[in-house]
């Protein structure tokens, strides 16, 4: 079923969301600029209305909050020259630098994009309009639409001034629809395509997408006065066409496209020269096979060498881009970057400088040209998914894999197993074994890159063992791959928590004081690190943070410093953890990441040294401050008798153990009233009477089913002797009698009840 997509010049949907964040990105192009507006929703709403120099981007909604800060961190001002928000009006005013125009369209669910472009012109457009319906070339200044089932304008007389002889010329406006049948040839075709765009339109005004207005009237035009007689009939047929030719049944400014108009408007940017509507870069940019010539690699690099100089010994910048991209095609990515930057900034191709880097290093430093064309369906999607842009469905990765299989065979050979990892990065990992399957079939004895390549394949399909002993051949073998093996290989030890083996040990090792001054120099040096922790050798591993400290600076030994310190608390013993946060400094502030020293914190407040904890935690960066943090900090402050200090750190914490804390805080500053409070909203009602008795309540211990209580509250509660009891002679001896009964009973219920309650010594 035939999906139409409808634009229209005037949008207005009624949608709000009180509040909402609409942020803006933007890119610079050669030939536009591009804003992408983030809506809070996929059903917010917009309008984009303006002229000139000003436009206004209206968001439904109230109170937006429209974030804009980093516009102009990647576009120049050249077409963009400010942009104003209103957030109450969820308005966005655009001031353009030129005379340029804006034009918005949805993108995905909740994107869309404004392109900010020079006003094209008929001249601008190098072939007719409507070629796709093989109609004559009629510029009615609309944009890329047919009007259907629509009245044949009849014939205009047009005015003549002629003082002599009385002549008029009439002048008929073609009309399309008459060459629309001789290509149809079917009018019951066309009441039915009629139809079905009709019924789409009342369907859209139906949804609020569409919104109808009048024709404006056509000013009339003053007088011209006459012309010589030999250019009177040139200057008719033109008045003619300038001349608006009312019809009393004019149709409404409504506008209506569908994939036939998309289609031909891609067309027809291609074949004027210009970059589609995709936005997709041509295939003859990248069209490796020519470059890489036909004649033998000396001749043809003789050639290109002897074309660099020309008259009075001056280079051009097209003779330096044709050999770079000889050098590109036959994989030689360093010296086409060397030819590359003879070339002046404003000659520069970004795309040729891009390619390069993929062809050496697999990898993109700087601006990425291939950042947006993972949509593509072409020879871009194979450099977009080597630069590591996402790949936007089965199409796309389809043409990258084609665009592979067409590149010459070295260079197919030699960038296959960068493809390969970016497809496993990517998710596409069946592409990925696509990739190293052709290639193997070719040429089954493939370098160490290509079973690098294997062995990351292998480790996504959770094959461990498989990579393990990839890995392990590479590392082995004297090639330039063996340190990033070596490194990947300690790597999935660390993922597997498995002790490497002593000639890895010995040999990381070694290619670390190697490579030392290298590339590879950080991550030796880090993976040694690693295998020396995970061989429990602490003494070595953290000499060897030492030196990364040294050499790549203090930054970049925290990382390592703090995975060596978690390997310390979970598999070293107590004292070795102390000793070791002692003499590591690993106490001081930022010697650890935020995670490891609170971990490092909770180890040394359980092995009862405050000092050090507080330490810890006070350097702990502000940031990083969690619900755990304020907790571990209150038990330190009960620890130091300090129960106001701790119930300050647990005001922004709730849970039961910070009920738990605060408690206990309320107990130890005297206010067990509270104290009993809180326990019996946790449930704890045996230690809520207690906290209640030693506040002065004692109605709670009764309930408690504990003997000691129920006979504290008896003892209590005794009833007093009466006066007259207390004064006959029988009374004294039956009144001494019971007290020395009750204070034995008293005596024991209290030793009991201390018994329950040990109060340990301070001193202890």
């Amino acid at each position: 079923m035939t999906r139409h997509f409808l634009a229209v010049s005037f949008m207005a949907l009624a949608a709000s969301a009180s509040a909402d964040t609409v942020s803006f990105q933007s890119g610079e192009h050669s030939d536009f600029t591009r804003l992408v507006a983030t809506l809070p929703s996929a059903d917010t709403q917009w309008r984009l209305s303006g002229n000139g120099r000003t436009y206004t981007i209206k968001v439904d909604g109230s109170d937006i909050d429209f974030v804009t800060d980093t516009i102009f961190t990647r576009i120049p001002r050249t077409r963009l020259q400010n942009v104003v928000t209103d957030p109450e009006a969820g308005e966005v005013k655009l001031h353009l630098a030129c005379d340029c125009e804006v034009k918005g369209s949805w993108f995905n669910d909740r994107h869309v994009i404004f392109d900010i472009r020079a006003k094209e012109t008929a001249q601008d457009s190098t072939i007719p309009r409507n070629f796709a319906l093989h109609l004559r070339d009629i510029d009615m200044g609309e944009p890329f639409a047919y009007s259907w089932a629509q009245p044949a304008p009849l014939p205009v007389p047009v005015p003549s001034i002629a003082p002599e002889t009385e002549e008029t010329i009439t002048t008929t406006i073609p009309d399309p629809t008459q060459e629309f049948d001789v290509y149809v040839r079917n009018q019951e075709k066309v009441s039915r395509v009629a139809q079905q765009v009709i019924e789409q339109i009342n369907r859209a005004t139906e949804q609020n997408l569409l919104d109808a207005s009048s024709p404006e009237a056509a000013e009339p035009k003053p007088t011209m006065a006459a012309k010589p007689d030999n250019n009177r009939s040139e200057w008719n047929v033109a008045s003619a066409r300038e001349e608006p030719v009312p019809t009393p049944n004019e149709p409404l400014n409504v506008t209506t496209y569908n994939a036939v108009d998309v289609a031909a408007e891609e067309i027809a940017a291609v074949l004027a020269g210009r970059r589609g509507a995709s936005e997709c870069i041509a295939d003859d940019r990248l069209d490796l096979e020519s470059w890489a010539g036909e004649k033998p690699f000396s001749v043809e690099l003789g050639r290109l060498r002897s074309e660099l100089v020309g008259e009075f010994d001056l280079t051009t910048s097209d003779s330096m881009k044709e050999l770079a991209k000889f050098y590109i095609a036959h994989t030689f990515g360093t010296e086409a970057e060397q030819i590359l930057r003879n070339i002046p900034d404003n000659k520069m191709d970004p795309v040729l400088s891009a390619m390069a880097q993929l062809v050496e290093t697999g990898t993109i430093a700087g601006v990425n040209p291939f950042q947006d064309q993972g949509h593509c369906a072409s020879d871009v999607a194979f450099w977009a998914a080597l630069s590591g842009q996402q790949l936007a469905g089965k199409t796309s990765v389809d043409s990258a894999l084609e665009t592979l299989a067409g590149l010459p065979l070295t260079l197919r050979e030699h960038l296959a197993p960068y493809l390969s990892n970016r497809f496993v990065e990517l998710g596409h990992v069946e592409a990925a074994s696509l990739v190293l399957n052709a290639i193997q079939r070719v040429n089954p004895a493939q370098g160490p890159e290509f079973e690098l390549a294997q062995a990351a394949l292998h480790a996504e399909m959770g094959d461990d063992d498989a990579a393990i002993k990839k890995l392990e051949k590479v590392a082995a073998a004297n090639s330039t791959m063996a340190p990033t093996a070596l490194v990947e290989l300690i790597a999935k030890h660390v993922s597997q928590d498995r002790a490497v083996p002593t000639e890895t040990v010995a040999l990381v090792s070694a290619l670390a004081v190697e490579h030392k001054a290298g590339y590879m120099g950080p991550d030796l040096r880090r993976a040694h690190a690693r295998a020396r922790m995970l061989d429990r050798d602490f003494t070595t591993a953290f000499n060897v943070v030492s030196e990364i400290a040294k050499v790549d600076g203090a930054e970049a030994a925290v990382a390592p410093r703090s995975e060596v310190t978690q390997s310390l608390m979970k598999k070293a013993t107590d004292f070795d953890v102390l000793s070791f946060a002692i003499s590591e400094g690993l106490t001081e502030p930022e010697a650890i990441d935020s995670d490891t020293a609170f971990d490092l914190a909770q180890k040394m407040y359980d092995l009862g040294f405050l000092d050090q904890t507080k330490r810890i935690v006070q350097a702990i960066n502000i940031d990083h401050v969690t619900p755990e943090l304020h907790i571990l900090k209150a038990r330190v402050a009960l620890a130091e008798d300090l129960p106001r200090r701790a119930e300050a750190e647990l005001m922004s914490v709730e849970g039961p153990e910070a009920d738990e804390l605060r408690a206990k805080a309320r107990s130890m500053s005297g206010d067990h009233e509270a104290a009993a409070e809180i326990l019996q909203a946790m449930g704890e009602t045996e230690r809520a009477a207690f906290e209640a008795w030693l506040g002065g309540d004692l109605s709670g211990l009764s309930a408690l089913e504990v003997e000691v209580y129920q006979r504290i509250e008896a003892l209590v509660a005794a009833p007093e002797v009466s006066a007259e009891i207390a004064d006959s002679p029988i009374g004294i001896l039956a009144r001494n009698r019971d007290l020395l009964n009750g204070s034995q009973d008293a005596r024991d219920t209290l030793s009991e009840l201390l018994e329950m309650h040990k109060v340990s010594d301070p001193a202890s």
